[in-house]
């Protein structure tokens, strides 16, 4: 009965290639943060304060 761990190898890898496509998926949501938040930090002017020349 070859039936049997064949459908178990074919399952267990739709279930990788799930799981790498959430981590694909999860990992462009936080590089897109990533590159807004960078953005904003850069874009903000420096505070006024005393200066230290």
């Amino acid at each position: 009965m070859t039936i049997g761990p064949i459908a178990w190898v074919l399952v267990s890898r739709r279930k990788q290639d799930a799981s790498v496509q959430e981590e694909r998926e999860r990992h462009a949501e936080l590089s897109r943060k990533y590159t807004n938040l960078l953005e904003e930090v850069t874009t903000r002017e420096l505070p006024s304060g005393p200066s230290r020349t």
